[in-house]
């Protein structure tokens, strides 16, 4: 079975999106206590994130991605930021096929 699932750079996508979670969450109108309590994760770890001290795990990465990118607010934001873009929109195709339900609470 062939896998066409493009190779990416998991590094540089965690850095750019910790780097720029600050920005996402003010345009959401979010607090870090908030964005935590929604993901399922602690503040510590988010901060570490946000400062690019930690490289957050694949799951995590995808459920904030998801989380911002069903805001209408953050969305284009994401994809000017680079983001998202041609070789991660897979994830997202993913993330809406599986049930987030355990990742991110109900709004």
């Amino acid at each position: 079975m062939e896998n066409n699932l493009p190779v990416l750079d998991k590094s540089k996508y965690c850095r750019l999106l910790g780097k720029n979670l600050p920005t996402l969450r003010q345009h959401a109108d979010i607090s870090q206590e908030e964005l935590c309590s929604r993901l399922g994760i602690s503040r510590q770890s988010l901060s570490k994130y946000e400062l690019g001290k930690v490289e957050m795990g694949w799951l995590c990465f995808s459920a904030i991605v998801l989380f911002f990118y069903l805001s209408d607010n953050t969305k284009n934001l994401m994809e000017a930021m680079g983001i998202i873009d041609e070789d991660l929109s897979f994830v997202l195709d993913i993330n809406k096929k599986i049930k987030t339900k355990a990742i991110i609470k109900a709004r």
